[in-house]
């Protein structure tokens, strides 16, 4: 029983060792990349407005019927609405909302803002 704690022991120095040196090496995050936008309240997207600017993509993920999009920080899915409007498509780089007839398509820049284009349909 003594040679297992011992070597416990050893093990856990070892390991303490090798995450202090991780540590003292590692770059600060100044963002968390895992804690989601804020969301956005019905006020701010009335009317297809999100604070006082037009509906953004933020960001995609493509996965069949399974694809989401960042609106203006808002994760929706195919079909679920956000100002008034539905989401249709989501691509690679970018979304297509639906009101009526009329299409809305918010593509997705390099920089990660979207950029918008209405087209109306007949």
């Amino acid at each position: 029983m003594g040679k297992r704690i011992t070597r416990l022991v050893v093990l856990l120095a070892a390991l303490a060792c090798g995450r202090a040196q991780a540590d003292a090496g590692a770059t600060p995050l100044h963002v968390n990349p895992f804690q989601p936008p804020p969301q956005a309240t019905a006020d701010s997207v009335a009317g297809g407005r999100e604070s006082g600017s037009a509906l953004e993509v933020r960001g995609v993920m493509v996965a069949g019927e399974h694809s989401l999009a960042n609106i203006g920080g808002r994760i929706i899915g195919l079909g679920q609405e956000i100002g008034g409007y539905r989401l249709i498509l989501v691509t690679e780089d970018k979304v297509v909302l639906a009101h009526g007839n009329l299409r809305r398509t918010l593509a997705l820049r390099s920089d990660g803002h979207g950029k918008e284009r209405h087209d109306a349909t007949r």
